[in-house]
């Protein structure tokens, strides 16, 4: 694996921690996050306490859901553009504050 290719699979990696993040636990602005996961069904549990729909599920779950996003991270790591570059920079950026920020509370 070249140099290149290694730095963009980094960069992949923490922009899907963050994207993921985003989805399973932020609210978002106006709380549109919050409501995406409640109509999804995220908050609709059973007995166990697990949600019931398969949506609310995987949506509930970020390991689960980081499978997924992770899918669509090869993208701007195999096939490189300004802008893909500079989408993986961004998201990359955030992802490792983010991660960072979540580590410190602890």
């Amino acid at each position: 694996m070249t140099t290149d290719l290694f730095l963009r699979a980094l960069l992949a990696g923490l922009l899907t921690y963050r994207v993921t993040q985003l989805l399973v636990v932020d609210f978002g602005p106006g709380q549109i996050l919050f409501k995406m996961r409640l109509a999804l069904g995220v908050y609709d549990i059973d007995k166990s306490g697990k949600p019931t729909k398969f949506l609310g599920r995987l949506f509930h779950c970020p390991y689960c859901l980081g499978v997924w996003v992770a899918g669509l991270a090869p993208i701007p790591v195999l096939v490189p553009t300004p802008l893909g570059d500079a989408l993986l920079a961004f998201g990359a950026i955030i992802g490792l504050q983010t991660a960072l920020q979540d580590h410190s509370r602890r």
